[in-house]
């Protein structure tokens, strides 16, 4: 009999039928330290790569499972966000943390108003997005956020080789601001995905009212600013 002393249970198999934890009599040496690293960084990258395909697919199942109580079996918005992040700080050290020539400073620190760019930015679309379906699916605003995470996640991840194409091969054009609506457009859209809206005309309508409101904010707070100044 073996001890499982995660549950405090006896079992006399491999794995604990209990909580699953695995046990093995073989000592820690550094073939099963490197066997268990490159195991665990192959299954991040095959769980990272088949839940971006499958938000980019169908995003209204893995963030529907997400909000309804399913979150085991698809990565989270959490987890996404920090992917997205350390891929979107490792892009900065070559386009000198610019994303499509937006490029914020907090206290000499530019990487770290990028951030506080995009944390703003998902609760500009957020807000938005709760504000154009709670009526009609009465989603609360935190169920708005995971989406609005979910969808930033992914565009900002699949956008970033424009950034760098953007910052070396169109340095000086006008793309940059073509790529950022671009950009918002298509988490708009996939925000919309999210919802069962089944007339094709009906969901056309969602995005434009979303968009409208997404203008309207962001005029809001550009008068705001310049009140303040």
């Amino acid at each position: 009999m073996t001890y499982c002393p995660v549950c405090k249970q006896d079992f006399d198999s491999n794995y604990c039928p209990t909580c699953g934890q695995r046990k093995t009599s073989k000592k820690v040496s550094f073939n099963t330290f490197a066997s268990d690293l490159f195991n665990n960084i192959y299954a991040l990258d095959k769980s990272i790569f088949s839940n971006l395909k499958l938000l980019l697919t169908k995003p209204g199942l893995i963030i529907n499972s997400y909000i309804d109580g399913y979150r085991n079996y698809y990565a989270s918005p959490g987890k996404l966000f920090i992917v997205a992040s350390l891929l979107v700080a490792i892009t900065f050290k070559f386009t000198e943390s610019s994303f499509f020539a937006v490029k914020v400073d907090v206290e000499n620190s530019s990487i770290a108003g990028q951030f506080l760019f995009l944390f703003i930015f998902i609760l500009l679309l957020s807000w938005t997005s709760y504000l154009t379906y709670y009526l009609k699916w009465k989603k609360n605003f935190t169920e708005h956020v995971v989406i609005t995470v979910y969808n930033t996640s992914l565009w900002t991840i699949l956008f970033l080789p424009l950034v760098i194409i953007d910052r070396y091969l169109l340095s000086g054009s006008n793309y940059s601001s073509l790529f950022v609506i671009l950009y918002v457009l298509v988490i708009v859209i996939w925000n919309n995905r999210v919802f069962p809206i089944g007339v094709a005309s009906k969901r056309v309508g969602y995005i434009i009212l979303n968009l409208a409101l997404i203008i309207l904010m962001v005029l809001l707070f550009d008068r705001i600013a310049e009140v303040n100044n």
